[in-house]
């Protein structure tokens, strides 16, 4: 099995909607009880195209963007050219162009491992987070996020982001200003990013 097809699998089962659905899966794929082919046939018609199109409107209005350039956003999450690694271990980095009032913010899709974190970090100005995949754990509040819930930041504030164990996190993030980590200052602007 292709590293793909593992991550495509760990992804379709950790967002079933019944924990007894994925457990029968697990169960047929154990004891290679599933009928011959349905795995290749699932993998055969399984896409990553469109599989976020449900958070495509509130990504429009994070970006502000049209719904149709969101979805496109959205479908580069599939693809591994778009992504590239952080100066931060563990975390990758999908830049993207927001429309108008994102001039001075950093824009972009953030992935972080399970169980690996975005280290302590100090906002800017206001930080807007959409949870598209996995869930993280707030340091400072902790509350958990998951997908679809929306995390908003204000200027001056602090935190850092465990990933939860399951799927890797994905979420939008968009802040305005950057962030400084340490004693390091983030911008809109940075090379580094």
């Amino acid at each position: 099995m292709s590293h793909w097809e593992d991550e495509l699998e760990d992804r379709f089962l950790a967002e079933l909607e019944s924990a007894a659905d994925a457990e029968a899966l697990a169960r047929l794929a154990r004891e290679g009880a599933a009928p011959k082919g349905l795995r290749a046939k699932l993998l055969a018609n399984a896409t990553l195209e469109g599989r976020f199109d449900h958070h495509a409107a509130h990504v429009a209005a994070l970006l502000n963007v049209d719904e149709a350039r969101a979805r496109t956003l959205l479908d580069g999450i599939g693809l591994d050219e778009s992504w590239e690694a952080s100066p931060l271990p563990k975390i990758d980095l999908f830049h993207i162009e927001g429309g108008p009032g994102t001039e001075d913010a950093i824009t972009g899709f953030v992935r972080i491992a399970a169980g690996a974190g975005f280290p302590p970090h100090e906002h800017l100005g206001e930080e807007a987070v959409l949870i598209l995949q996995g869930s993280v754990q707030d340091s400072v509040s902790g509350v958990i996020h998951r997908p679809g819930d929306i995390a908003k930041m204000p200027v001056g504030t602090a935190h850092a982001l465990i990933a939860r164990p399951g799927p890797d996190l994905v979420y939008l993030s968009v802040v305005q200003n950057g962030v400084k980590i340490g004693d390091r200052v983030f911008g809109p602007d940075d090379a580094d990013l």
